[in-house]
């Protein structure tokens, strides 16, 4: 099957399972509804990662006839696996948006007609919340429900995906596949500790960024004081005080961010050309054919 370590790239949300479904627990409490379609989108992303594995099923069977020296007619029906293979993943990724975009329409209407309701009847909010903090969460922050339930749904085919390949690799070779198995889980620990650190520093940035919308609301509210009593100048310093601090934050964030993206991933590379030497050595010792390798890596 395709390429062991290559899921995708949020698979480190593996480890994190029982906060997923927690996470989809309350939002179903704060938006009811739409279960259906929470299922849905659970399907179709299940179909669609274990649609991503079969591929190479088609690549293997060419190479088999290839190396058997077969008839080149008997190509045709792994081209045509092929087709079908790629169809079916695309439609579950078709389905898979349509249902994301449902979701999504669902929770930031509901929510966000919530979070207006409990604002109108609660006179002292701005007491306990600022006002920029209350901005983002109405605005920016609902749009990302529908994300924790994606995040869920990548977390459990994840799994799935992962104990598939892992059987398929055993039934060839158990070493192999305990050693495939062996930098997943280090990759996804990895991955798991840095995105703590990235979502640590995002929340900073939303601090100084609640803190500079907050001076934007007030000098809004009293444009004519900012002006009449030379108010400016005292607003300046706090502003730039909060950029001072937004950068630090940003700044640590991005060196996280860079880690991820760039540093992080050599662990993929780095197991897979180890796993295509162990197999290469199979293959010349003639304890594994070509198509075999072709179709674990």
């Amino acid at each position: 099957m395709k390429k062991y370590f290559a899921y995708n790239r949020r698979c480190y949300n593996i480890i994190n399972m029982h906060n997923h479904f927690e996470v989809i627990r309350q939002i179903i409490s704060l938006a009811p509804g739409k279960k259906f379609e929470i299922v849905q989108m659970f399907v179709s992303n299940m179909l669609y990662n274990l649609a991503s594995l079969l591929p190479p099923l088609a690549t293997s069977g060419i190479i088999a006839v290839l190396t058997d020296h077969g008839e080149f007619r008997a190509i045709w029906f792994y081209v045509i696996l092929y087709l079908l293979f790629y169809v079916l993943q695309f439609a579950s990724l078709s389905w898979n948006y349509h249902v994301y975009v449902k979701l999504s329409h669902h929770y930031y209407s509901v929510v966000q007609q919530e979070l207006f309701e409990h604002i109108a009847n609660n006179d002292s909010i701005l007491e306990k919340i600022s006002k920029g903090k209350i901005t983002d969460t109405c605005s920016e922050d609902v749009s990302y429900i529908v994300y924790a339930v994606d995040a869920a749904s990548d977390a459990f085919t994840g799994l799935i995906q992962l104990v598939v390949i892992f059987v398929i690799f055993a039934g060839y070779n158990i070493w192999i596949a305990l050693i495939a198995l062996l930098i997943d889980v280090v990759y996804l620990h990895i991955m798991n500790n840095n995105s703590h650190k990235i979502a640590k520093y995002y929340e900073g940035t939303r601090k100084y960024q609640d803190k500079i919308i907050d001076i934007l609301n007030q000098m809004l509210g009293n444009l004519k004081q900012v002006k009449s009593l030379n108010i400016m100048p005292n607003l300046t310093k706090r502003l730039n005080k909060s950029r001072k601090d937004y950068d630090a934050q940003y700044d640590k964030k991005y060196i996280y961010m860079t880690a991820r993206y760039c540093k992080i991933p050599m662990i993929v590379y780095v197991g897979k050309i180890a796993l295509y030497v162990l197999l290469s050595a199979l293959v010349l010792d003639n304890k594994m054919s070509l198509d075999k390798l072709v179709l674990l890596v």
